[in-house]
């Protein structure tokens, strides 16, 4: 397909909030230019592994494309994300209830700059959700170290980090700072002013709206877990490490390397899974997913990929749960 193809169809994806995702994925054209061409190649495949998708589909959630039936791609194939090839035959046996898992939590944070309000809003059901996250693992016998309202800084989790966990949680506020769909405060903020795009994706820690609005704070701890500093301080040896923030899976082209995306970032500091998002999640929505996704992986038999898929699933088949609620998830490894 070509540009004159995709043009049209990806200008209406005018920002990455629920409702324009919602509006975006409704239309079958979509279906048309991204996977009519390959559809009868798979017909008879039920698991399809992406392997860093490129151009214009890049950024796609393929099981929220719409067939012509009207149903979704998802019901009918198994999409799986990888980043390489060579590690669709790699078995994963990550499993909250086959041995005690360690865990770091981080929720509840409070993003505030001297006690004041000045660009992030709570995330009134993050709190709750590694609460919840936290009892799953402890009925499991695991156990979890909890950062969180303002003890989530930056500081005290990269030296948490230094510990070994199984499972690292980040329920925060993920930002990527695209041109065409960032808000002017991310625009003029010190970090988009970078020329390297490894401060374009970020994770917000306890203090972070400080560092947005003092142009000239860009320090270590300044609040904003930035893909660069992730790449070049962090060493994990996670099992998995889920980012349950908005856009957490995007971030600037990098050529042929693809997305330079957090998720891409704790892959390459040693995390050998990451769940994250394409999109702007609402953070009750996101902890309804989570829920479904931690019972489901604390199953005997479960595995990372058959829990994440049944979450889908369960949100896709739930009726009145929009699309945005459940496709913008994404499993990597």
């Amino acid at each position: 397909s070509s540009e004159k193809q995709w043009q049209p169809v990806l200008s209406k994806l005018a920002d990455f909030n629920p409702e324009t995702v919602e509006s975006f994925y409704k239309n079958k054209q979509l279906y048309e230019l991204a996977w009519q061409p390959i559809e009868k190649i798979l017909s008879k495949s039920k698991i399809v592994y992406l392997s860093a998708v490129q151009g214009y589909s890049q950024g796609l959630s393929f099981p929220a494309l719409k067939k012509p039936d009207n149903t979704f791609l998802g019901s009918e194939k198994v999409i799986r994300m990888v980043l390489s090839t060579s590690q669709i035959d790699i078995q994963n046996n990550f499993n909250l209830a086959k041995k005690p898992v360690k865990a770091l939590l981080v929720g509840g944070v409070d993003y505030k700059c001297d006690g004041e309000q000045l660009f992030s809003k709570p995330l009134l059901r993050a709190g709750e959700e590694v609460a919840e996250i936290k009892q799953v693992i402890e009925k499991v016998k695991g156990k979890c170290d909890l950062l969180k309202d303002d003890v989530a800084t930056e500081a005290a989790f990269t030296k948490a980090i230094e510990q070994p966990y199984n499972l690292i949680h980040l329920a925060t506020h993920g930002t990527s700072m695209k041109k065409r769909v960032a808000n002017a405060t991310e625009l003029t903020s010190i970090f988009a002013k970078q020329q390297d795009p490894g401060f374009h994706s970020a994770l917000l820690m306890s203090g972070s709206d400080c560092a947005w609005t003092n142009q000239k704070q860009l320090g270590a701890d300044d609040g904003v877990l930035t893909v660069k500093e992730i790449q070049s301080t962090i060493a994990l040896s996670a099992d998995m490490v889920v980012l349950s923030a908005c856009q957490s899976a995007l971030g600037d082209s990098e050529g042929s390397e693809g997305l330079l995306g957090l998720y891409r970032a704790f892959r390459s500091a040693g995390a050998v899974n990451v769940l994250a998002s394409l999109w702007n999640v609402e953070d009750a929505t996101a902890s309804q997913f989570m829920r479904h996704f931690y019972n489901q992986l604390a199953t005997p038999t479960a595995t990372i990929e058959s829990a994440f898929e049944a979450a889908q699933t369960k949100m896709r088949n739930t009726p009145g749960v929009p699309v945005s609620s459940w496709a913008g998830f994404v499993l990597m490894h």
